[in-house]
């Protein structure tokens, strides 16, 4: 997924009733694969790279899930960009920074060279724009079904299957028209004890998840106080949580039901999550991006987003936004 987002400069103009200092979304965009392979598929393709009656069959190397993450994940990456871009009627030429996101490849340079040198963006204008309005390109991509082959290796030899394989999808997603989102403020918080309940480590083949069965609850639980400290530092401490609407993280549909729950939310303020995840799953980092975005284009219901993810560590990243248009 790609966003664009504008800082501004000193004495710019702001929209009414925007704080000079805020943050902005200002174009969004979302790319998905062209082929979606389903849980009721997921048989199928598995005995096809190991069938019950033959051999042993070798998962590629890590290099060879690289070199699949750059050729894909990019295009897939350079697509949604170019829809942010669109979004905000902008060119390439207008970015000052571009900021990649992944959790499913490794390396240096990083795509977000690869998706700069396809957009034609120059990076190094950044430099000379300093102290004036910024222009970030934010980018979201994860080629997660490049791990499948490395979950499969690992419940074929150790016994130790996952849900990796059937829970998590591939996309890519961009946030920048004129004024989406304007972003009030944010927090970021680790749950303490938490840190062996989900991690991502790398193998031989690949990445490995490792999901506890905790991960629903520990959500659930730790939504609420960084939820009241946005409310309570914008002066929105009186309103409840079901005043808002969410983009909520969509880990899977008991993490949805667990937030919902414990925040006493009616289906209406998460219908966007439930949409994205029953669409197309779990996509990592791209998902709370692709949430907003599907978000936006839906009928308005509040005012103000509570756009919530949640990571390895645990950690739960919160962020209060507003509506501008």
């Amino acid at each position: 997924m790609g966003a664009f987002c504008s800082l501004p400069s000193k004495g710019s103009p702001t929209v009414e009733g925007q704080r000079k200092d805020d943050l902005t979304i200002t174009g969004m965009g979302t790319e998905w694969p062209s082929k979606l392979v389903g849980p009721g598929e997921f048989r199928n393709l598995a005995l096809k790279h190991y069938p019950e009656d033959a051999p042993w069959n070798e998962p590629p190397g890590a290099d060879e899930v690289d070199a699949t993450f750059r050729q894909y994940g990019t295009e897939l990456a350079e697509q949604a960009a170019r829809k942010a871009l669109s979004d905000s009627n902008l060119s390439p030429s207008a970015i000052t920074h571009i900021v990649a996101v992944t959790a499913t490849n490794a390396g240096s340079p990083g795509y977000d060279q690869l998706v700069a040198r396809r957009l034609a963006s120059d990076l190094a204008t950044a430099a000379s724009l300093r102290g004036k309005e910024a222009r970030v390109l934010l980018i979201a991509c994860e080629i997660c079904s490049t791990q499948v082959r490395c979950e499969l290796h690992e419940s074929a030899t150790s016994q130790n299957g996952g849900i990796g394989p059937v829970l998590f999808g591939d996309g890519a997603s961009a946030l920048n028209a004129p004024c989406l989102f304007t972003i009030l403020d944010r927090r970021s918080e680790i749950m303490p004890e938490t840190f062996d309940e989900m991690s991502y480590t790398v193998s031989p083949h690949g990445f490995l998840l490792s999901l506890s069965k905790n991960v629903p609850a520990l959500t659930a639980a730790a939504v609420r106080e960084p939820f009241q400290s946005l409310a309570n530092a914008n002066g929105m401490g009186s309103l409840l949580p079901s005043s808002f609407d969410w983009a909520l993280h969509p880990g899977g549909l008991a993490i949805i039901k667990g937030v919902q729950k414990s925040m006493d939310l009616p289906d209406d303020a998460v219908r966007a999550s439930n949409e994205i995840y029953k669409t197309r799953g779990n996509t990592s980092s791209v998902a709370v991006l692709a949430v907003l975005d599907r978000l936006r284009s839906m009928e308005k219901r509040e005012e103000n987003v509570i756009a919530c993810s949640f990571g390895p560590g645990l950690v739960v990243e919160m962020a209060l936004l507003q509506r501008v248009c």
